[in-house]
């Protein structure tokens, strides 16, 4: 479902995994993604229909996606009015 957020000049029609929308004087530091995904039918745009169809998926991880992610990001972040 496609949620659109609309500003005086900006208009979003859609964001994607770790998006931002950000105005002003923004910092924005140790931005980090991790993700797994197992797509066994590609992904469907639209108005889509695939009737009868069987999917395996076979992953032999013992734990999805561990993540360790112990890492130090260093900023520099002022706040004011």
């Amino acid at each position: 479902m496609a949620i659109s957020i609309n500003f005086v000049s900006i208009i979003i029609n859609s964001q994607d995994t770790n998006a931002t929308v950000s105005m002003g004087e923004v910092t924005q530091s140790g931005w980090n993604s991790h993700q797994k995904q197992n797509l066994g039918n590609g992904i469907y745009y639209g108005n889509t229909a695939s009737p009868n169809n069987v999917i395996n998926i076979l992953d032999n991880d013992f734990i999805d996606m561990p993540v360790h992610d112990n890492d130090l990001v260093p900023t520099n972040q002022n706040q004011s009015l």
